[in-house]
């Protein structure tokens, strides 16, 4: 039984003794060279949507700016600052949108808060004396 599948493998081409290593550059030429496998470039399935316009975050950069102009206005100042700065930051972490306007206008929004906190640490005011009469009587008094 062994010598007939000594004769098949014979046959086959196929040699029962181990033969020896061939030289590298042969065993080149017998084998064709396979490239390792890689992967292809798909195209995404959608194409990327440009950032829309962020008007919150322009609101809030045009607050900031009459913000910073108007800093001499007692109590605009204020507000301006506080509603530049809100809108700015929900401008800011809306997805999808531009961000240079938002991100510029909460940097003025605060600037002038801290303005404001300037200048009322200056004059010796804290948050608690905002709705005392003397405040408010300060307030008056730059108005005229």
């Amino acid at each position: 039984m062994e010598e007939k599948l000594n004769q098949n493998q014979e046959v086959r081409g196929e040699a029962t003794q181990s033969t020896p290593e061939m030289p590298a550059q042969e065993r080149a030429q017998q084998q064709p060279y396979q490239q390792p496998y890689q992967r292809q470039a798909q195209a995404p399935p959608f194409p990327p949507q440009p950032l829309r316009r962020n008007m919150l975050g322009g609101t809030g950069f045009v607050l900031g700016v009459i913000g910073v102009v108007l800093f001499w206005a007692p109590f605009v100042r204020f507000i301006l600052g506080v509603l530049g700065l809100t809108f700015s930051l929900v401008g800011l972490f809306r997805k999808g949108y531009r961000k240079a306007f938002a991100i510029t206008g909460a940097v003025l929004s605060a600037l002038v808060l801290f303005i404001v906190a300037a200048i009322w640490s200056h004059f010796g005011y804290t948050l608690s004396d905002i709705f005392n009469e003397d405040f408010v009587d300060f307030l008056n008094f730059l108005d005229k």
